[in-house]
């Protein structure tokens, strides 16, 4: 039976986290909000309300359709902004009181509504720790947390477009925190209020929704509606999942269902990732070591749970690793198996009953029908295709995520926690044989990054998080996989290497010193590679295959990984009796702004890889005893660039299947190397720590900071060789506490430039004068 029409739903506001849509009232209370008892009518509780009394002044809501409490709009209240919202609480304590049967009822209902009066009203002025202006808390609990916020609210006394804005931003980041910091959290409710304009919201971990504004003080029964749903409401309704329990030292016990019905309790006992949370809308995977539960009591060995939103359209990671191990490969290659991809407990969607009929998803707008396994979430998409919902309508299943969960016997640690530099490289040296047996089966993985890379406690290295992996040339081609990590031709979605052309030659007069600067200024790899992208494959004047992914963009994820491990942390040598005082203090400026434009610019990426000679000026940064390991990664670079160009010489045969065969054992015995150097065993990488705070500048320094060479080109056409730290000062004791310190690495970017002549304007045009001289005021003489 085909599903009614979804609202029609149109954009709204882009909010830190992505593009929010707006729907009709109506709609939003249909499929947003829990479902009212069936004895609350709120038709008749505003009646109530309007007829409460003989005089008018015991009516919450007057007779013009006013609620007494506001009898004038909040912009023209007298007093601040949680003075004036504070009558809200009154509001709703009414509307609660007027839906109970008598006066006599006072049953205790799981959710209260209480106002922040220690608020911040400006998302400015307001830090993550800080709750919202109003919210919606269980009852139970006392102290307010995000674990146990229902609905967060937050309010505005004006109107305005950026009034209207900082609201969005405020209750995204509140409902973001609910998210964030709940592992129990779905999905999450919240309102804003900007003067009579109140909107309702809704957000999980594919879309952010609002409904159309509406008048609080003027049209109670959406008020009215939203109150009743809200305070009468179960915490399944309101976001928690029922298949989640917390224990009083603060760990969870998560409930596994399986194909039968079989109940299996595991409880969690350390955390140990959650990446994934930090963004509203996407997986939002948490990891955790856990051990089984028979009633009650913790038995048999540690496994790892995985708990994650996923796309319908896509093979479960643990069907995917099932065939990847029974696949057939060479006997060389089959004994790695075991020692390279993890070890499957158990894994499924998640139910939201014993019965596993109610398949835990993010919301449908359009259908309150139960949905009970992916087919049937993908069916009602395929129904409401025909609907006339504009192209911003989230339409498909894969706009749409699924609660899936799975159990791993393997209990490993990521990488990233991970600080010898021979381990790292041993690990990535393993990984690219665990790719080597992904595409000797046509599989390629798609999301290869630090996360994702495992060690074992034997010492091996494990791949995992194959939920993005697939069959080569099966499906649509699109960006996917973690960004600081992905290949240029998959972030760009184009062909970088056709007709074996190479970008050095029309870069010469850069030189390498200017391959990170050149970015600054604003080039862009699109206008001088000879890349061919979607639009030009589909054209007339190139018949050229689509953008396929293919083996060799895993391996230079795995390149990524290394280089990131490089550039993003400081080289210790453990060997060494005495260790540097100051953490940071050895890591060149060059490192630090390298580490920053490889894993920020897509175009700096682009120019590491492509330029001959980026890279190796890049490598120059690094710590000396590290520089010999930055060599083989350029040599690895070197390689894979080879490959590419041999791949899409002709770009109408290319063999994405066969494109890597050979590269594998390379990049091993390179990796290997790094790790098997008697120079590099007592190399430690710590985090990289910020800069070591700059030294102020004394009397006879440069306004601008030392160490800057003065004989340089740039520093004499800025004119700061006419500027000396004597004739600035002149007549001041010591420099302005205010001025600030340019240093010279800034002064090779466009925004560095730009800082530095605007404080050279203000040195020369700001009046320094002689400082008078205080009295001496002498002490009394005694008699």
């Amino acid at each position: 039976m085909p599903t009614p029409a979804q609202p029609i739903a149109r954009p709204f506001a882009n909010t830190p986290h992505g593009m929010s849509f707006q729907v009709p009232i109506q709609s939003f209370l249909d499929y947003a909000l829990p479902p009212l008892r069936r004895d609350l009518d709120p038709e008749k509780i505003i009646k109530k309300m309007v007829d409460t009394g003989m005089k008018s002044s015991h009516r919450p809501i007057t007779l013009q359709d006013r609620w007494r409490g506001s009898p004038v709009d909040p912009a023209f209240g007298k007093g601040e902004t949680s003075t004036v919202f504070g009558r809200m609480e009154d509001v709703i304590s009414t509307t609660i009181q007027a839906s109970r049967p008598s006066a006599k009822d006072v049953q205790v209902l799981p959710f209260v509504f209480r106002d922040n009066h220690a608020g911040v009203f400006s998302s400015l002025d307001r830090k993550t720790d800080m709750f919202p202006d109003a919210y919606w808390q269980l009852d139970t609990v006392t102290e307010c947390s995000w674990s146990t916020i229902a609905v967060s609210g937050e309010y505005k006394k004006g109107e305005s477009e950026s009034d209207q804005q900082d609201n969005v931003v405020k209750v995204t980041s509140s409902m973001h925190n609910c998210l964030r910091k709940d592992p129990c959290r779905r999905f999450t409710l919240g309102f804003t209020i900007e003067n009579t304009t109140m909107r309702l919201w809704y957000c999980d971990r594919s879309q952010i929704v609002c409904s159309e504004p509406f008048n609080p003080i003027i049209d109670c029964r959406w008020l009215v509606h939203f109150c009743l749903s809200i305070a009468y409401a179960e915490p399944h309704h309101l976001g928690w999942d029922p298949t989640m329990r917390q224990t009083e030292d603060g760990r969870y016990d998560i409930s596994v269902y399986s194909s039968n019905g079989a109940l299996v309790v595991y409880r969690t006992l350390e955390l140990l990732s959650r990446s994934g949370v930090e963004a509203l809308k996407g997986r939002g995977t948490r990891v955790w070591k856990a051990v089984r539960v028979d009633d009650g009591v913790e038995s048999g060995t540690p496994m790892v749970l995985k708990d994650t939103w996923v796309d319908p359209d896509r093979e479960s990671e643990g069907a995917v690793l099932e065939k990847l191990r029974n696949a057939e490969r060479k006997p060389d290659l089959q004994r790695f198996v075991d020692r390279t991809f993890l070890s499957r407990e158990w894994d499924g969607d998640v139910f939201l009953d014993r019965t596993c009929s109610v398949l835990d998803c993010t919301r449908v707008f359009g259908s309150r029908a139960v949905i009970s396994n992916r087919q049937d979430l993908r069916s009602r998409f395929e129904d409401a295709s025909g609907t006339t919902a504009p192209p911003t309508q989230p339409r498909h299943a894969s706009d749409c995520k699924i609660h899936y969960r799975i159990i791993f016997r393997d209990v490993c640690t990521p990488i990233t926690k991970e600080t010898s530099l021979v381990t790292i490289f041993r690990a990535l040296a393993q990984i690219t044989v665990s790719l080597q047996l992904m595409h000797a089966v046509g599989w390629v993985h798609r999301d290869v990054s630090t996360g994702n890379i495992l060690l074992a406690k034997d010492g091996t290295a494990r791949l995992a998080d194959l939920e993005y992996a697939r069959l080569l040339g099966q499906g649509d081609e699109c960006r996917l996989g973690t960004t600081k990590f992905m290949a240029i031709e998959v972030d760009h979605q184009k062909y970088w290497f056709p007709e074996q052309r190479s970008l050095s030659a029309e870069h010469d007069d850069r030189g390498s010193t200017k391959a990170v600067p050149a970015v600054r200024e604003g080039a862009h790899i699109q206008s001088t590679s000879p890349g061919l992208s979607h639009k030009e494959h589909s054209s007339g004047k190139h018949k050229h295959p689509k953008f396929r992914y293919n083996p060799l963009h895993d391996l230079e994820s795995v390149w990524w990984v290394a280089v990131h491990f490089m550039f993003t942390r400081e080289a210790v040598n453990n060997s060494l009796k005495v260790l540097p005082e100051e953490p940071g203090a050895r890591v060149s400026e060059g490192q630090r702004l390298y580490a920053d434009e490889f894993f920020t610019s897509r175009n700096s990426r682009g120019f590491a890889m492509i330029l001959d000679g980026s890279f190796a000026t890049a490598v120059e940064a690094l710590d000396p005893s590290v520089q010999d390991a930055g060599a083989v990664l350029e040599k690895i670079r070197r390689k894979l660039v080879a490959f590419y160009r041999k791949a899409e010489g002709d770009l109408s045969s290319v063999e994405y299947a066969k494109c890597a065969d050979g590269l594998h054992a390379v990049m091993m015995d390179l990796f290997l190397d790094v790790a098997e150097s008697p120079d590099l065993q007592d190399i430690h990488l710590r985090p990289l720590r910020p800069s070591p705070p700059a030294r102020a500048p004394d009397k006879r320094s440069h306004a601008f900071g030392d160490g800057v060479d003065e004989t340089d080109p740039l520093w004499k056409l800025l004119g700061m060789d006419k500027l000396r730290s004597e004739d600035a000062n002149e007549g001041l004791d010591e420099p302005p506490a205010e001025q600030p310190v340019i240093s010279a690495t800034d002064l090779i970017t466009k925004t560095g430039r730009r800082k530095a002549k605007s404080n050279l304007n203000a040195v020369r045009t700001r009046p320094y004068l002689p400082r008078k001289a205080k009295a001496v005021v002498k002490p009394p003489v005694k008699a």
